[in-house]
């Protein structure tokens, strides 16, 4: 059940802030890849989101960065997940 939970909740999450992943489109056929760890607490209030890899693409970063700003507050995660969101956070590859 545990299990279930997290991937249920992951998806939700994910979806959010992909409706919020937009890229100029003279960057959307190139093969880019960014790292994030995005913290957030039991209301899902962003607490810190870093970039851990970058594309080599500082517009590509950027917009990264935003999605996941701009998809703030998310959806409370389940009890059992919260102090790991908090502490360790979750990484989030784009645009994956």
């Amino acid at each position: 059940v545990e299990k279930l939970q997290h991937d249920q909740y992951l998806e939700k999450l994910d979806q959010q802030i992909k409706n919020n992943w937009q890229l100029p489109e003279w960057l959307a056929n190139k093969n880019l890849t960014a790292v994030l760890i995005v913290k957030f607490d039991e209301k899902g209030i962003l607490l810190d989101r870093k970039l851990v890899r970058s594309s080599g693409n500082a517009t590509f970063d950027t917009q990264a960065l935003e999605a996941v700003t701009n998809s703030a507050p998310f959806p409370p995660p389940p009890e059992s997940l919260v102090s790991y969101f908090k502490v360790r956070g979750i990484e989030l590859r784009f645009p994956e």
